[in-house]
């Protein structure tokens, strides 16, 4: 474990190939996963048009009502 963290998040564009690998933990909340994304991922590419998560489709959703409320939609 580096600094704390134990997890990377990895976060991949199916169409440029590009992967963004970001370390984390493994108790991270839906606001910390989408204050990351904010930070790293949104800030470059933008809202995504599709996504995939092994958490379910309620994670999906509970990430993108905060993501939302972040950048005040």
């Amino acid at each position: 474990m580096a600094q704390g963290y134990n997890v990377i998040l990895v976060v991949c564009n199916q169409f440029s190939k590009m992967a963004y690998f970001i370390a984390t933990t493994e108790k991270i909340s839906v606001e910390g996963l989408t204050r990351l994304f904010r930070d790293y991922i949104w800030k470059l590419h933008g809202l995504l048009e599709n996504s995939t998560l092994d958490k379910g489709i309620q994670f999906i959703a509970g990430i993108m009502r905060e993501l939302n409320e972040l950048l005040e939609i």
